[in-house]
């Protein structure tokens, strides 16, 4: 039987948080198998991590950056006062400056792409 992400995800959870990890990972894979839904994997894991991290109060970071630079990583880090490494991409086409956002909302987007985008937009 097929069974949306969400589903699998919500289930997963529940189980993984009642028993030990191993033992819950394994069953739940050879269940997702058995129903033939395992090409589902990629999604049901990203619902996971959602849920998990909703339950747990954990914030979903993303920093976007033109190249790589520990500094404004750290900065963010300390700023936002973060337990967790965020997530870091590497987008040349911001050209500079940074872009952060939270639980997929951007809080923060101070790229020098869309100061340029805003000063022809005026």
């Amino acid at each position: 039987m097929k069974y949306q992400s969400k589903i699998y995800a919500r289930a997963f959870l529940g189980a993984y948080e009642k028993k030990s990890a191993p033992e819950t990972v394994r069953r739940f894979l050879g269940l997702v198998r058995k129903n033939g839904d395992f090409s589902k994997l990629p999604k049901i894991l990203y619902d996971f991590k959602k849920l998990y991290n909703k339950n747990h109060g954990i914030k979903e970071v993303k920093v976007e950056i033109a190249r790589e630079d520990k500094s404004i990583i750290n900065q963010v880090k300390e700023i936002l006062k973060l337990k967790q490494e965020p997530e870091v991409e590497i987008k040349k086409e911001i050209l500079g400056g940074v872009i952060v956002s939270i639980d997929d909302e951007v809080i923060v987007d101070g790229s020098i792409k869309s100061r340029i985008d805003n000063m022809f937009r005026n």
